[in-house]
């Protein structure tokens, strides 16, 4: 099946890019691959579906859920600038001591 399906040249190129789909095995996505990936897409949007849903029918009014999001929104984003500061810093010191590391062994 995997000549039939390769260039005239026998290269590694096939003529027919279904090829990787359909065939079972050295293919790009075999049916077992696209049947996990299209269950974890099944879970994620699942569980955002059922956030959602249960922020809207939560036992509270729509202002103080509102203000939960906006608290937990400007916390995360906090903590995100707090973690790029760090690895910005930390990066910086890797990159001066690779440079001391090279002007010591020049």
């Amino acid at each position: 099946m995997l000549k039939s399906h390769l260039g005239s040249s026998g290269g590694e190129t096939p003529k027919d890019p279904s090829f990787f789909f359909h065939h079972k095995k050295g293919g790009i996505m075999d049916s077992d691959t696209r049947v996990i990936l299209c269950g974890g897409l099944a879970l994620f949007t699942g569980i955002l579906l059922g956030t959602g849903l249960g922020l809207l029918m939560a036992p509270q009014t729509g202002r103080r859920t509102r203000r939960q999001i906006k608290n937990y929104l400007n916390d995360t984003s906090e903590r995100f600038y707090d973690l790029a500061d760090e690895s910005k810093d930390r990066m910086s010191e890797f990159m001066d001591k690779g440079k001391r590391f090279v002007e010591d062994r020049i």
